[in-house]
């Protein structure tokens, strides 16, 4: 192997960044690239170098981030040569014991030149910020002020934490990493400048001073992929598929309400009669899609089914499928109904909600818009199918 790819120290870790790359040319892998987060090492022989960063300090406006010519050729002019540049940062090698002199003779030179890292750790928090205020703004724009977006918003956390665990895992495990990262950068990079004004000189050999953050972030890293991973295979095997004639699982048919219409097919996107089934790390899913023609008339159901670990559980959830309910869009539009089997039911309009023990049901029938009284047929079948499949 000619080429090896490491992760190096972060911008703000000055001495840490050299002490890696002359370790790793003492074993005989030679800084060939900086990126963002890797360093490209060649193979070579093994070399006694000292290495030096250099930070670049551009201006708010300034479209280049690379350090002036003439510094660059005062460096190259007293012993160093350029190795790569990465962002700010600015690698320069001299062989060891070569006389080549340090940068700066007073650490508070050295100082003045984190002020661009320090500003671009401050910037880094904007797009935070900013996504936070967008979700703000557009739910305050649908939903009629800030704290109606704010409660809509932690009733979609918690369904999804419900229905998607392994993947609002990966995202807040991801969010939490890079919040981490700034967080620690900001502080080690505002450290380090107080040192440096206070006249103490850097330390270009610093030993291991990171391997609990070091260790703090691989965890987040395994964990992130570790979810993400699930989450993939999660929507992979729960891909919708062709709804089959016969039910595989505790939801409804049509032919259950009494209707003996053909299968179609409407031109619109997720107008075909579906079923996905699927499996988060809280509860089994099924969700069902059907259409019919029926003569004249053209009916529908939508289903959605959960089984939970627990009935605790269960009841925390009808509270957020009422919530996000898409054709009632408000809670209190629905009005508690005598549902035999079950626990506790809900209607409004077409859409109905039930849960019975560790089981929620979420329900939007045509035939409810224009026969509210079906309702009740529709609880009978419910129940029915619900205890057939629990038996069997």
């Amino acid at each position: 192997m000619k080429r090896r790819y490491r992760f190096h120290p972060g911008d703000y870790a000055l001495g840490e960044n050299e002490q890696f790359y002359t370790e790793m040319a003492a074993r005989g892998w030679l800084l060939e690239r900086r990126g963002a987060w890797l360093s490209r090492f060649r193979r070579g022989e093994p070399a006694r170098l000292r290495y030096r960063v250099e930070l670049s300090c551009p201006g708010v406006f300034d479209e280049s981030s690379e350090l002036p010519e003439e510094q660059r050729s005062l460096y190259e002019a007293c012993g160093w040569r350029f190795v790569s540049r990465g962002g700010l940062v600015n690698v320069f090698c001299a062989p060891e014991g070569s006389g080549a002199p340090e940068f700066y003779s007073d650490p508070r030179q050295q100082a003045d030149t984190l002020k661009a890292l320090r500003r671009n750790y401050l910037l880094g928090w904007l797009p935070f910020l900013l996504l936070a205020a967008l979700q703000l703004a557009v739910g305050a724009a649908l939903f009629g002020g800030a704290g109606s977006a704010l409660g809509r918003w932690a009733v979609s956390l918690r369904l999804a934490w419900v229905t998607e665990t392994a993947l609002v895992a990966a995202f807040a495990l991801f969010l939490l990493r890079e919040l981490t990262a700034l967080l620690y950068g900001e502080v080690r990079t505002g450290l380090l400048y107080r040192r440096l004004r206070r006249g103490i000189p850097l330390d270009h050999a610093p030993g291991r001073r990171q391997r609990l953050y070091r260790a703090v972030r691989g965890a987040l890293l395994a964990g992130c992929a570790a979810f993400a991973c699930l989450a993939a295979v999660q929507w992979a095997s729960g891909r919708p598929a062709p709804l089959p004639q016969t039910p595989r699982g505790p939801y409804l048919l049509l032919g259950d309400l009494g209707h003996r219409g053909e299968r179609t097919t409407l031109p619109v996107k997720g107008g075909e009669s579906t079923l996905s089934h699927t499996r988060s790390l809280q509860a089994e899913q099924w969700r069902t899609r059907e259409f019919l023609r029926e003569g004249e008339q053209s009916p529908w159901l939508y289903q959605q089914v959960y089984r939970l670990g627990s009935e605790r559980e269960a009841r925390a959830l009808l509270p957020l499928l009422l919530a996000e309910a898409p054709l009632a869009r408000d809670p209190s539009a629905f009005a508690a109904v005598q549902a035999p089997g079950f626990d506790e039911a809900y209607c409004a309009g077409a859409e109905c909600a039930a849960r019975r023990g560790n089981t929620v049901y979420f329900i939007t029938y045509s035939g409810l818009m224009d026969h509210p009284e079906q309702g009740e047929a529709l609880w009978q079948a419910l129940a029915q199918r619900e205890a057939a499949w629990r038996e069997g």
